[in-house]
């Protein structure tokens, strides 16, 4: 084992690399994430997200690295500046938890899917849901 990292309190549910590389997130059944920073052989915690009221299901960075997204099982999602780590924007509007999200490489739009079979497409500048299929 080259890293063991430690911050989640309970177990891990989803993580991702930054598309850089020097970074990651991870989820976990705490109802938070973590961006750590990866640099130099040395990782360390830059970030502890919360704003989720149950555990996350998924997560995602955007091309840039400048954002990540979270989908969680309180049917919700959370746009996150990845920089400062501050909440951008909760998203709401599924009946059921969220499954996986995706944010599109012009970074202005993101679909999040969702155990209540439906897809929803929002506007990620504004928080607005676009149109649900």
């Amino acid at each position: 084992i080259k890293h063991k990292v430690e911050g989640h309190s309970a177990r891990i549910t989803c993580f991702r690399i930054a598309p850089s590389g020097d970074w990651f997130v991870s989820g976990s059944l705490d109802n938070s994430l973590i961006v750590w920073d990866y640099r130099k052989e040395e990782i360390k915690k830059k970030h502890h997200l919360k704003g989720h009221s149950h555990w996350i299901r998924h997560s995602y960075i955007s091309p840039s690295g400048n954002w990540i997204l979270s989908g969680a099982k309180d049917n919700t999602l959370i746009i996150w500046d990845s920089k400062t780590g501050e909440k951008k924007h909760q998203l709401k509007g599924h009946s059921h938890w969220i499954n996986c999200c995706w944010i599109a490489p012009s970074e202005d739009w993101l679909i999040s899917g969702s155990y209540d079979g439906k897809l929803f497409w929002w506007d990620a500048i504004t928080g607005i849901q676009l149109f649900k299929r």
